[in-house]
């Protein structure tokens, strides 16, 4: 996560993910963050995202996407990634996963 920052990876099963509410290191604090799905299939369901404060952005998540089990959520240790940082993140993720093609990724744009 940037040159000089190392990150914290929470794993957060969907039937938790009101603790993200209660992790001081999440609440507030970019992130980039990958939804998956049930890996008793031949090709798991992802999503990968960023945000400037995953406590919030999850609300949404539980609401409109009712197909996945964990989130891995990524925060720098020492808080000094910004917006722009995430979405970078968020672009190689992207990028990586359709290369790698062992996902479903349910994202519907690919950022720039």
């Amino acid at each position: 996560m940037g040159a000089n920052s190392t990150c914290h990876l929470y794993v957060i099963p969907r039937e938790k993910i009101m603790l993200a509410n209660t992790i001081q290191d999440i609440v507030g604090q970019p992130a980039f963050y990958i939804l998956l799905g049930d890996f008793n299939v031949d090709k798991p369901k992802a999503y990968i995202g960023q945000t400037t404060d995953f406590s919030n952005r999850k609300n949404d998540h539980l609401q409109k996407k009712d197909w996945w089990k964990t989130a891995l959520v990524f925060i720098a240790d020492n808080h000094k990634i910004y917006g722009d940082d995430v979405k970078y993140l968020e672009y190689l993720g992207i990028e990586t996963a359709i290369s790698a093609d062992s996902f479903e990724l349910l994202n519907s744009a690919n950022p720039k």
